[in-house]
């Protein structure tokens, strides 16, 4: 595959003691059956650097929260480079426009640097061989490339990168270079252990609250009881009388307390004496919320239509074959083991912060926003030229799932050290974490369908409603001839935001519990019903991978039922068949899911079968156990023994099936999640006779 570059520029650094590529990248993703770049310029940024000592740094602009993108997005590089896997490091990139809008999500990090990356990789190898070329005065075609070495070919001598930097540095980027197709991968398809799991064993790694900046504070916030409630006045007498606080301060977000130590921090928040105001939304709850969205339910004509397939509502009404369901899905926190934390360090107008946030750019904007004068920040606007003064580094995060692409911690750290001129350390309590959260909004979902005399749905007719309610994942991938989908947003002072799969989490549940329900009221098989409703070459092929390793239709130890389900999300095709049990009290004991996916070329299966893994678990969580509640303004749940997550000692065997692709690679981080749910609801009613129209399923 040949790709031209479109812009000259090639760096010398640190006198001759490495090597950095600055390489100009696509703003869009480009296929891999893509001839060449087009469409103009694109910002240059830098993506690799080799030292004397033959050392690749990879710089990853990505976050990573244990999705593996420090090794899988250095495995691009390495592969196109052709240098050895022992010489690869991997760093995370500090916010910085020169690597465009920094934002991890939507399961888009292989996507998007896909090509990106691989042509550093090659551009830089293709500019050894001519460094080398022009040192031995040979041509280019006489050399050849191994594990971070160039080879003559007409003499065996030897060359490493490391001794070829200074000669490279002053050769410009080749107009043109070659990527290496699938056959000739030598770590691209290969199961390589994960760069950033040697630190993780040995508390090297740091993750947000590692971060210890000498004579740093620690804060805390005392967010409002009800939402959006306000505050009249406070009283600190009592706080400040704890040894240790230093500071009680209002802040946008609520009450800062501020120590010299996390428990005095705590102790003192629980003293400050505040009058809340503005309590108009203490009407809510999750009664009112549920009326709220069934009455937008029944007024269809006020809806919006996504997708509108023939005539699905008269073919309804006037069919006298029909089934009709309905679903809720409640909200759901994200949870995640690392609570909020940030540091942060305004001295005078330069701020520095340490975060683990999944937009490193938008956590900086804010940061400017919360630090810099009117002027400055017009004239940044104005120019989109970086002064430097304020600087953001994004550090792992031990998970997210969503939550860390908002940037109010961020918010509320800047604003506290900007208050006091010191550097502080604001860390959130659990309890904080899940009632301050962005929560997964809640969606309530009315489906109709017609069947025909064999059985098989001719009309569709999809209605939801919800905060956000979008249909993405709601679009069928089976052959009905009629369809609707109609939607309309409910409006609720709740804050939400994404949270792993988003949208596709409950449109896949609903989707495919409803085709289930068709399938048992036309007695037959959830495989065969499916398979006699799709022509995807992919759908077809994860659903018989995946019910040829569960053994789908064959015999199950005694008690042992399963369920089906498939979606496509992120790019990626899944299905997963759940074995379960019932335990003595009614409930749900999952003893294995089978999950096959086709997500392209796999990078590092093992990659692919770790985030499989984790989204599974995450998904069968919300499917077993937690939901957010609200009573009197206010959500009801504000830890792990009320929201519950999945134990070690629930935990299913998973065994994932990798489909062999030649396509570009597609999201692995959020298309294990959708299916989970509708396949253990259905499994459940191959157990009882009974469906499941809520997450997470009431058994008793």
């Amino acid at each position: 595959m040949s790709y031209k570059i479109s812009r000259r520029e090639f760096l010398k650094i640190s006198a001759g003691a490495s090597l950095t590529l600055a390489i100009s990248l696509p703003a869009q993703n480009i296929s891999a059956k893509s001839s060449s770049l087009k469409n103009g310029e694109f910002s240059p940024s830098v993506w690799l650097e080799i030292n004397k000592n033959n050392i690749v740094t990879v710089t990853v602009a990505e976050s990573e929260m244990g999705q593996g993108v420090l090794t899988t997005l250095s495995m691009m590089v390495a592969e196109e480079l052709d240098t050895k896997w022992e010489d690869i490091r991997a760093i995370l990139a500090d916010a910085d426009q020169k690597y465009g809008d920094q934002a991890t999500g939507g399961s888009t990090s292989l996507r998007k640097n896909w090509t990106r990356l691989r042509m550093a990789g090659a551009a830089t190898r293709k500019i050894l061989i001519q460094a080398a070329a022009q040192k031995w005065k040979i041509k280019e075609e006489q050399c050849n490339t191994n594990e971070g070495k160039v080879i003559n070919l007409l003499t065996n001598q030897i060359l490493s990168y490391g001794e070829l930097i200074e000669i490279a540095a002053s050769i410009p980027l080749p107009e043109e270079v070659f990527l290496k197709e699938k056959k000739d991968f030598k770590y691209i398809g290969k199961p390589i252990p994960r760069l950033d799991s040697p630190i993780k064993v040995n508390g090297k790694a740091k993750f947000g609250n590692d971060i210890l900046i000498e004579n740093a504070l620690i804060a805390t916030v005392v967010h409002p009881p009800v939402i959006n409630s306000s505050i009249i006045s406070f009283d600190a007498s009592r706080a400040k009388k704890i040894q240790g606080v230093t500071h009680v301060l209002q802040i946008d977000e609520g009450i800062a307390v501020i120590a010299k130590d996390f428990w005095s921090a705590k102790k003192g928040a629980q003293l400050v004496d505040i009058v809340w105001g503005d309590k108009k939304n203490n009407k809510i709850n999750s009664a009112y919320i549920k009326n709220l969205l069934t009455k937008t339910l029944t007024n269809t004509k006020e809806h919006n239509i996504e997708q509108d397939l023939g005539n699905a509502d008269k073919v309804i009404a006037n069919s006298e074959n029909t089934h009709h369901s309905e679903y809720f899905l409640p909200y759901q926190a994200h949870a995640s083991m690392e609570t909020i934390n940030c540091t942060a360090f305004v001295n005078g107008d330069k701020c520095e912060v340490w975060a683990p946030t999944q937009t490193p750019t938008r956590a900086k904007d804010e940061a400017r926003s919360r630090t810099q004068s009117f002027f400055s920040k017009i004239k940044y606007k104005i120019l989109k030229s970086d002064d430097n003064s304020i600087t953001l580094h994004n550090t792992l995060i031990g998970g997210s799932f969503g939550r860390k692409l908002q940037t109010d911690f961020v918010s509320e750290a800047v604003q506290i050290s900007k208050l006091i001129q010191k550097p502080v350390r604001l860390i959130w309590e659990r309890e904080q974490d899940i009632k301050n959260d962005y929560y997964h909004p809640a969606t309530l979902h009315s489906l109709s369908a017609a069947l025909n005399k064999d059985g098989f749905p001719i009309a569709w007719w999809h209605k939801a409603t919800g905060q956000k309610q979008r249909f993405g994942g709601a679009f069928l991938p089976y052959n009905i001839p009629n369809i609707r989908l109609q939607g309309k947003r409910i409006s609720l002072p709740i804050k939400v935001g994404p949270w792993r799969s988003v949208n596709h989490y409950y449109n896949a549940f609903v989707v495919e519990s409803f085709i289930d329900e068709l399938a048992a009221k036309s007695k037959i098989d959830p495989l065969e019903y499916r398979l006699k409703l799709i022509d995807d070459p992919q759908f077809i092929n994860v659903l018989k991978l995946v019910t040829s390793k569960a053994n789908w239709g064959g015999k199950l130890p005694n008690g042992h039922f399963q369920g089906l389900a498939m979606h496509k999300g992120f790019g990626s095709y899944v299905a997963q068949v759940a074995e379960i049990s019932l335990k003595d009290d009614g409930s749900i004991k999952v003893h294995k899911v089978t999950a096959a996916i086709d997500a392209g070329i796999a990078v590092n299966p093992d990659t692919i079968k770790a985030q499989m893994e984790g989204a599974i678990v995450f998904g069968l969580s919300a499917a077993l156990k937690g939901k957010i509640t609200f009573n009197n303004g206010s959500p009801v749940q504000s830890n792990y023994h009320d929201f519950p997550i999945l134990k070690f000692s629930e935990m299913p065997v998973i065994e994932t099936i990798i489909a062999d692709s030649d396509k570009s690679p597609e999201g692995i981080g959020e298309p294990g999640v959708p299916s989970i749910g509708p396949a253990i609801a259905n499994a459940y009613y191959a157990a009882t006779g009974k469906r499941a129209y809520t997450l997470p399923i009431e058994t008793s």
